[in-house]
């Protein structure tokens, strides 16, 4: 996830891959404009794709320690506006279990390298004649989200258990 993240649908037995940006859009935030992850845009795509979804593959990244306040804040939006989308598209459509995977686990068995330039690289041996469109500004996004495709399609994702806290009133 994130403004520079990806989307992609891989379909293991036709060797099919389907991939974009992740949709953003402008907001003004204390007189400039910044982007956000356009959850609208973004549920409209996963809720009128094509193709049935067995599976949904999404990263959970963490914070990152010595990041500023002021984009831990944004990261951390824009992760749970994509959780959000999520979640509204397993109420309106058929769809398989939702899977959020580690960072470390996924590119570590990917052999995936945080460089961007690499992991387009890396993503090329997987899909070759895709590598066009992971060349063009903000592709890394796409080529990390066309591996996690992949791993999704071949690897079992164990996911941690996740209890609900229960408040007093």
């Amino acid at each position: 996830p994130g403004i520079t993240g990806g989307l992609a649908y891989y379909d293991p037995d036709l060797r099919s891959l389907q991939c974009e940006r992740m949709p953003v859009q402008w907001r003004m935030v204390n007189k400039k404009k910044r982007h956000e992850v356009d959850a609208g845009a973004l549920f409209a795509i996963l809720r009128d794709f094509p193709m049935p979804i067995d599976k949904l593959v999404c990263e959970e990244p963490h914070a990152m320690p010595g990041a500023g306040a002021t984009s831990q804040f944004s990261f951390g939006s824009t992760c749970g506006a994509i959780k959000a989308v999520l979640a509204c598209l397993k109420e309106t459509r058929k769809v398989g279990p939702i899977l959020y995977v580690d960072p470390a686990v996924w590119k570590v068995l990917m052999q995936c390298p945080s460089d961007k330039w690499r992991a387009r690289r890396r993503a090329m041996d997987f899909f070759p004649e895709y590598g066009m469109r992971w060349a063009e500004p903000g592709g890394d996004g796409m080529a990390e989200a066309a591996l996690m495709a992949w791993y999704g399609a071949h690897y079992e994702i164990k996911q941690k258990v996740r209890t609900p806290v229960k408040r007093k009133a």
